[in-house]
């Protein structure tokens, strides 16, 4: 057997390999960036709350602090973002301003009070849930553009259609000062009064030890082809 006529074979075979090799390390990278970020995001969760700082715009790090605020809500600027769902039901989130009391830091940001179903969507069919007076919310807050992929249909602010929370978008649509977070609000004391808090979503997906898996074994796959290849060609 010519030694040349094992060349390409050899060529696509150890550059295949090492290209999924790579492939795989770089998932591992990607592992241990994602279970850091894992880790942070269940510290933060795990936190005491704090007060809200005063402000209207926070920094990134802020991201998923649990905090408290107090204010009064205006009932009259709610916001609904839709196709939002709660234990399998149809229904919207209802995006309130919330007028923080002076002592508290003043301005207005936006509370994600939770979950309602469609056919209750209009405030005035939940007026027992429209609190007024001085209030005190617990929940986390969410900076920027929350829960859009490339599949969300784009928000009509004109119209009032929300399909992803964007509070400087609706800071402008609510006439309050801009802001760039939400604050989501957390469960209330009654489970069951409209609207539904906690529903802030903290699970991040971590599938990358199965893609460094694949592609490693990809790889192996490719050598044992090889090898096999190798022994066909000396059998007689």
């Amino acid at each position: 057997m010519p030694r040349r006529s094992l060349l390409w074979p050899t060529l696509i075979t150890v550059s295949g390999a090492a290209f999924l090799i790579f492939l795989g390390s770089w998932q591992v990278e990607r592992l241990a960036w994602k279970q850091g970020l894992i880790d942070a995001r269940s510290a933060a969760l795990a936190a005491d709350p704090v007060a809200l700082p005063a402000g209207q715009m926070l920094e990134p790090a802020f991201d998923l602090r649990r905090i408290v605020v107090r204010g009064q809500f205006l009932h009259e600027a709610e916001m609904h973002v839709l196709n939002r769902t709660h234990n399998s039901v149809a229904g919207v989130h209802v995006i309130t301003p919330l007028k923080r009391l002076p002592s508290d830091g003043g301005g207005t940001v936006l509370i994600n009070r939770g979950w309602v179903p469609q056919e209750r969507m209009r405030a005035a069919t939940r007026a027992e849930g429209l609190t007024t007076g001085e209030v005190e919310v617990t929940g986390i807050v969410r900076i920027g553009i929350m829960a859009r992929s490339s599949f969300t249909p784009p928000n009509d602010p004109a119209k009032g259609i929300w399909f992803a929370p964007d509070p400087r978008v609706m800071a402008k649509s609510a006439g309050i000062e801009t802001t760039n977070f939400i604050v989501e609000a957390g469960p209330g004391d009654h489970p069951d009064a409209l609207p539904v808090g906690g529903q802030t979503v903290t699970n991040l997906v971590n599938n990358h030890l199965s893609y460094a898996l694949t592609w490693y074994g990809l790889a192996l796959a490719l050598c044992v082809i090889y090898l096999v290849y190798l022994r066909n060609r000396k059998s007689p």
